[in-house]
């Protein structure tokens, strides 16, 4: 039940695992024009969106399909006068129409969605030549992972790397790699500490409907493998160039 699904990250600040730091400490990497033109695509309610805001002057073209997070962020963009610098989207990234018109293309766990090879390919058509791209991408961060951490994985995204096989990838759709890093495990505790507490309260809620409690049982299985196994994964932050 997507409904479910969207209930419950229309009340989270942010989608997925991310921090302002970790955002800010991508861009530092990012050698960009004054006021560029920026790209992020999959923005969801848009928390990375303002922090890139608060790091540049230029215009950003946040794309997310769900209306509902893009509402949100818009109310956020009013409330901190960000209107001047951030529009927003209603679009789906595999079916994007636009222009090769970006100096830098954001993407906070979100290429998993069309793929990471997929992504890499798509999203350059939208880039200038010299142009950066900085995405992130979960992978497996230690060697030999529990065998239920990758059943875990095998269902729930197969195509799950480490992150030199992610390179590789990189380096094959011909991107120079500037920098990588993985974000620390700060950024997933609190992200699942909150998804936590309002996947228990959604619960209680729909205690009576059985079709709900599948979907959030996913959810919290989602939770417990982190809680057991998030040692052997993370996402890793790639920093691009044209």
């Amino acid at each position: 039940m997507d409904e479910i699904f969207y209930e419950i990250f229309e009340q989270m600040s942010r989608q997925g695992p991310g921090k302002p730091e970790y955002t800010k400490k991508a861009f530092s990497f990012c050698q960009l024009p004054q006021n560029p033109q920026i790209l992020d695509i999959g923005c969801g309610t848009g928390a990375q969106t303002i922090s890139l805001a608060e790091s540049t002057g230029g215009l950003i073209t946040a794309v997310d399909n769900h209306k509902p997070f893009l509402k949100q962020l818009q109310k956020e963009v009013k409330q901190r006068r960000l209107d001047s610098q951030i529009k927003t989207l209603h679009a789906d990234m595999n079916q994007l129409d636009l222009k090769r018109n970006f100096d830098l293309i954001w993407s906070e766990g979100a290429i998993f969605i069309i793929g990471f090879k997929k992504g890499l390919n798509e999203f350059k058509k939208f880039l200038k030549p010299g142009g950066f791209m900085a995405l992130t991408e979960v992978a497996w961060i230690q060697d030999n992972p529990p065998p239920k951490a990758v059943s875990f994985w095998e269902k729930e995204y197969p195509a799950i790397r480490n992150i030199n096989q992610n390179i590789d990838i990189i380096r094959n759709t011909e991107y120079k790699l500037i920098h990588h890093f993985i974000m620390p495990r700060d950024a997933w505790d609190e992200f699942y500490s909150n998804l936590k507490d309002i996947t228990k309260k959604t619960k209680k809620k729909y205690k009576d409907n059985p079709e709900a409690k599948k979907t959030l049982d996913m959810v919290s299985q989602e939770i417990e493998a982190y809680e057991q196994f998030g040692e052997f994964y993370g996402y890793v932050f790639y920093i691009l160039k044209n």
